[in-house]
């Protein structure tokens, strides 16, 4: 949207502008051009005045998933930034300000809990919203939970005898097997202690390296740079701590507000809250990562995490139905589990439960020093101190 005509100074600031541009409508001439770089993006050029449209048409720019703009008066970004600021459901505003090679950007956002549908949520809004944020890409990775293994792992790492097993055969066993089999032969000679100290540490990774019989086994050196897990407890990842502690988990469904798909993103956290309370750990994920195994062992594995996972979902969405029924919602046609939440959606949360994340912005012009200058204040990260000055020697003849 821009309502003015290309000047010739356009065309030596804009890539995407070219002399036969001058004269013409630049975001016509915009789109033809820009839409040359990709046959299948569609561009639609709007001439009128954003001034115009804010005051007679706001409902136009509320419209759209995302507003965008570059070097727009300051006057003009007040109007947008406040209408856009006054419902959640508006979408986030990207403002770019730019001179020749420098240009900075401002991002103005609602309370962001992701990249999961809206619809996935059971929320069918006039306008797409920005629903949470629950596949973060998170850099924790979800637990195996070696340290404190469910009964059919338990029971099946006990089931190997790798003193006697065939040699090609102790080759392909999951590290996973290996390391649980190993905890479980060291509690039990250590008065059901893991390793803690450096000392016992290694010589649980020793211990490990004995039960192979030829020594360039990768499933044993997997389990050997795996090790770690058996000592690192499983717990609740402190950033999913915090989340817990939010007005909006603690006091749902008073403190939840309507926010869009929002709601029902705090009422599946307020359910993984009970759920950890009881538990002391996040609902298990299905999904191992690769490892030397051979296919059959590997499978059989995968198939005892999933069941396990399975299982604890449905306790989780037990805990889940007991939340949404302080809603007072009710099952509608198309529902699963849950009312107002999908199935996909509590599969997708419960999968990425331990990477969740909730981001807040603030409106676009809101000072920033209020709160940031007496946080600096009370702590500083690095206090300087400057030597106190020397008086300058004085030389006196007599």
């Amino acid at each position: 949207m821009d309502h003015r005509l290309v000047a010739p100074e356009d065309v030596g600031n804009n890539f995407f502008l070219e002399f036969s541009s001058i004269g013409k409508p630049r975001a016509e001439e915009a789109v033809r051009l820009l839409c040359e770089l990709n046959e299948s993006v569609e561009g639609v050029a709007n001439t009128s005045n954003i001034d115009d449209v804010l005051e007679k048409d706001p409902g136009f720019i509320t419209s759209f998933t995302l507003i965008i703009t570059h070097n727009l008066a300051d006057n003009t970004l007040r109007k947008l930034s406040s209408l856009l600021w006054s419902n959640p459901v508006y979408p986030p505003l990207v403002i770019v300000r730019s001179a020749g090679f420098f240009a900075d950007f401002t991002i103005q956002i609602h309370e962001h809990a992701g990249n999961l549908s809206p619809r996935m949520f059971g929320v069918r809004p006039a306008r797409p919203l920005i629903p949470p944020v629950v596949d973060s890409h998170s850099e924790t990775a979800p637990s195996l939970r070696i340290d404190n293994p469910f009964q059919e792992l338990l029971e099946r790492s006990r089931s190997f005898n790798f003193a006697t097993m065939d040699p090609t055969d102790q080759g392909h066993v999951p590290y996973v097997y290996i390391l649980v089999h190993a905890m479980d032969d060291w509690k039990a000679a250590h008065n059901g202690n893991l390793p803690s100290s450096y000392e016992e540490k290694k010589k649980f990774k020793e211990q490990i390296a004995k039960m192979k019989f030829k020594p360039d086994e990768e499933n044993f050196e997997e389990a050997v740079a795996q090790a770690y897990r058996v000592w690192t407890p499983t717990r609740v990842p402190r950033d999913i701590q915090t989340l817990f502690e939010d007005e909006k988990c603690t006091g749902f469904p008073n403190a939840a507000g309507n926010g869009g798909g929002n709601s029902q993103f705090w009422a599946l956290l307020r359910a993984l809250h009970l759920f950890t309370a009881a538990r002391g750990y996040l609902p298990l994920t299905a999904s191992i990562p690769d490892m030397k195994a051979d296919t059959k062992q590997y499978i059989e594995l995968q198939g005892m995490y999933k069941r396990q996972a399975d299982a604890e979902r449905k306790e989780f969405v037990g805990l889940l139905r007991e939340v949404v029924a302080q809603t007072g919602q009710r099952h509608v046609e198309g529902d699963g589990e849950v009312p107002g939440i999908s199935d996909d959606a509590i599969v997708e949360f419960v999968k990425n439960a331990h990477g969740l994340k909730v981001l807040r912005g603030r409106e676009w012009g809101v000072p920033r020093s209020e709160d940031i200058v007496p946080r600096i204040e009370s702590k500083p990260r690095v206090r300087v101190e400057l030597p106190t000055a020397q008086p300058a020697a004085r030389c006196t003849h007599s």
